[in-house]
């Protein structure tokens, strides 16, 4: 099942870890990936956006027995405002959306929820969309930059004036893993960080060396990598390596998020990583365990 996650790098002990892990078989040799499985798998690619979104995507590939509902919307919200928020950002007007989205928080709507039960189900909703040829991939990305734009303009509200730098141990590096097409799910997560009173960097290197190159310039408590499929799994696995390798914090926590650590976040210790989370709202609260056992820094 899982033949293309290790095609690049088969005889690497990591990913046979990671294969191992997957699917409960010591090899995955010999193995072919059905077309319905490749389908889903590509727009697992293309539509993640947070773990919470790409959750209700990956559950397609397991077993009907095992399979785990999308997360129920909060009651203050319904189907509609998320089909509706979906439909607008492919306009690509973001004023209008950030409107969408402010009208519900006079309300009573908190950002929170709005962020983690609007944003990231309209997110999934663009996906679903796209694979049923109901809008093109051109729409999808169009849908994402909106969202971001709405994260921004709405960054200094969520963050409600909190600052970071009180404890230096509360630093954070946030990066998409090398060759990851979309970053609305790293500030998304930045967003929460800020919200805790963290000092947050977050950035797209395009490579493994460059990933490692930020964590050597300052001291980072953590530092956050986000892989949106399944063949990337190998470069995560080196940017775990060499982010320990090279961090100017020699005991600096690594937590991984994307699909494959929400089906499955035993993955994150097979690719050498402390921890994973399901919910971008709850990657503070796992790096608070990390940063809490670390020597307090003047």
């Amino acid at each position: 099942m899982m033949d293309s996650l290790v095609r690049a790098t088969a005889g690497s002990g990591r990913m046979r870890q990671v294969a191992h892990a997957i699917d409960g078989s010591p090899s995955v040799a010999g193995s072919s990936m059905s077309a319905g499985t490749s389908a889903e798998l590509r727009g697992l690619v293309e539509a993640e956006i947070v773990p919470r979104l790409v959750s209700a995507h990956a559950m397609r590939a397991r077993p009907a027995a095992t399979r785990r509902p999308p997360p129920p919307l909060s009651r203050l919200l319904h189907e509609q405002d998320v089909s509706d928020f979906a439909t607008l950002s492919i306009s690509s007007d973001v004023a209008a959306a950030t409107r969408f989205v402010e009208e519900r928080c006079r309300v009573g709507i908190p950002l929170d929820v709005l962020y983690l039960d609007l944003l990231s189900p309209a997110a999934r909703t663009l996906g679903t969309m796209w694979e049923r040829d109901m809008c093109s991939f051109a729409d999808v990305t169009v849908g994402l930059g909106v969202v971001q734009g709405v994260l921004h303009a709405l960054s200094d509200r969520f963050v409600d004036g909190t600052s970071g730098g009180a404890d230096p141990r509360h630093s954070a590096l946030l990066v998409g893993a090398p060759g990851e097409q979309h970053s609305v799910g790293v500030h998304m997560v930045a967003e929460f960080f800020l919200r805790a009173g963290w000092a947050v960097r977050s950035e797209h290197p395009t490579s493994v060396g460059a990933c490692a190159e930020l964590a050597s310039e300052a001291w980072y408590g953590v530092v956050g990598i986000s892989a949106g499929s399944s063949v990337k799994i190998d470069t995560v696995i080196e940017c775990v390596r060499l982010v320990r390798m090279r961090s100017a914090n020699r005991d600096v926590a690594v937590l991984v998020g994307g699909p494959l650590f929400v089906i499955h976040p035993e993955c994150a210790q097979a690719v050498g990583a402390d921890g994973t989370a399901t919910d971008g709202s709850q990657v503070p609260q796992l790096a608070e365990k990390f940063v809490a056992r670390m020597p307090v820094r003047a």
